[in-house]
């Protein structure tokens, strides 16, 4: 038999985690943290979350790699 994860509130998992209200909503809204929405309520499922806050966003991490290859222009080289 499975296990039923853990559900919180945003204004609980706030307070255990030192985000914003705001912030936690955000990355819910983003897909960073996995979540129900019940009516208008977030439900963050605890156990995602703490991995979540544990490991990063590890797309953010392979983002900032492209983002550098894109920019490994030479010093005085840009003609613009």
């Amino acid at each position: 038999m499975s296990k039923i994860p853990k559900m919180i509130t945003l204004l609980e998992a706030s307070e255990l985690s030192g985000l914003s209200y705001d912030r936690l909503r955000k990355l819910c809204l983003d897909g960073k943290v996995v979540h129900i929405r019940s009516g208008r309520k977030f439900l963050i499922n605890a156990d995602k979350l703490a991995e979540y806050l544990n490991h990063g966003d590890t797309d953010a991490s392979n983002a900032f790699d492209h983002e550098t290859e894109l920019c490994s222009c030479e010093e005085g080289s840009y003609n613009g």
